[in-house]
């Protein structure tokens, strides 16, 4: 895939972001959104560097396949990746256990799965992504910084002043990539709850659209626009106890009787995170509807990482290499820059949880890809898969 000077995103036609120097850019991604903040830009600029560092490698294993093939595959690769660590490595710390039990959400261990049904409708439940799936907006710190090789804080930057900018990571030709990824990698999300700091509720885009909005506003009046039930109703549908009054709510029922008419006019997205998870971080009403949505997302894909349909499936190798190799710390630091990273980047570092040196970070096997037809190739163990020269 193309990318500018520093192995950056490439530059967009007329795009619209901020600009904080004259040498910054306007970065052309999948998602046009990829500008809202420096840590999305930096999500979207991971993974175009694994799609081409495992181009690459494929592309040498076999000279004979066609650049369209090597793009394919690829794809295909970085797609079950996505999924393999979603489900298995990023969803047990949103939802709790029985939740991912209840909607079959974890993976197999090893081997096939094979889940489609196509009378599942795999789209996106309005309600899920106008409420739930905006729980991390009151994750969102004040501030976002980039620290040094031992970890220590190098510079920090308000949220508020690079919002609509790439600034921060196009810096000197992406040499800033590393240190950010350092702090994405090891700083603690804030707790979800209520409450969101000031340079997203009263400075939102301040600096493109003066004087700024509130993101919290946002969501609930999106919420009201598109016709998302209230948060009683899906209390009801997710077989919880409906709430009677506001005291249900406990501390927070004066403040709520203060803006609402009744208890059930409260909004989804205001009683969901009211809510406090007991073994996840979402509380009971948004971690059922996650779970439902990321369900219809599994079983309604045909094309599902784990599916054993001749047409398309990987061979049980490749899967089970997907399956033990694939992780986000190892994807930050192959491509990132980094020396070492904690085994899971999703929990802070700590004892249970400490750092390793990347290149003991297990890795796929693309020597699994090998297409046969094409040069012959050694594996790196010294191992010849020619089967004619062995």
């Amino acid at each position: 895939m193309k990318t500018d000077p520093g192995n950056l995103l490439p530059t967009q036609n007329g795009g619209n972001c901020l600009k904080l120097s004259k040498r910054d850019r306007c970065p052309l991604a999948g998602d046009r959104r990829n500008n809202e903040a420096p840590n999305l830009g930096l999500n979207h600029l991971l993974f175009v560097r694994e799609h081409n560092r495992l181009s690459m490698k494929l592309h040498e294993l076999n000279p004979c396949w066609s650049n369209e093939k090597v793009f394919q595959e690829t794809r295909r690769i970085i797609i079950a990746q996505v999924q393999h660590i979603t489900y298995n490595h990023f969803l047990p710390l949103v939802v709790d256990h029985d939740t991912m039990g209840r909607y079959n959400l974890y993976s197999k261990t090893n081997g096939f799965d094979h889940v489609y049904d196509d009378s599942v409708d795999a789209s996106i439940l309005n309600s899920f992504g106008i409420a739930p799936w905006r729980y991390g907006h009151s994750q969102i710190m004040a501030e976002q910084s980039e620290l040094k090789d031992d970890y220590k804080t190098l510079f920090k930057h308000k949220i508020e002043d690079n919002l609509q900018s790439p600034h921060l990571w196009q810096r000197s030709y992406g040499k800033h990539v590393t240190s950010l990824s350092r702090w994405l990698a090891t700083e603690p999300a804030l707790k979800i709850d209520n409450f969101l700091v000031e340079g997203i509720r009263d400075k939102l885009f301040f600096i493109t659209t003066p004087p700024g909005s509130d993101l919290y506003s946002l969501n609930i009046q999106r919420g009201r626009d598109q016709g998302v039930p209230a948060y009683n109703e899906w209390r009801k549908f997710c077989g919880l106890r409906k709430y009677r009054s506001f005291d249900d709510f406990e501390k927070f029922g004066s403040n709520l009787a203060a803006g609402y008419e009744t208890v059930d006019d409260v909004d989804l997205f205001i009683g969901g995170l009211l809510e406090e998870g007991e073994n996840g971080s979402v509380g009971p009403t948004f971690s059922c509807i996650i779970g439902i949505q990321f369900q219809r997302f599994k079983v309604g894909d045909r094309y599902w990482y784990e599916s054993a349909d001749p047409d398309f499936a990987f061979t049980k190798d490749q899967l089970n290499s997907i399956k033990s190799a694939s992780s986000l710390s190892k994807i930050y630091c192959t491509n990132f820059g980094l020396n070492e990273i904690q085994d899971d980047i999703f929990k802070i570092p700590c004892s249970k949880n400490s750092l390793s040196y990347c290149r003991d970070l297990p890795d796929l096997d693309l020597y699994l890809w090998k297409d046969k037809t094409c040069a012959w190739t050694t594996h790196p163990s010294g191992s010849c898969n020619d089967p004619i020269d062995c």
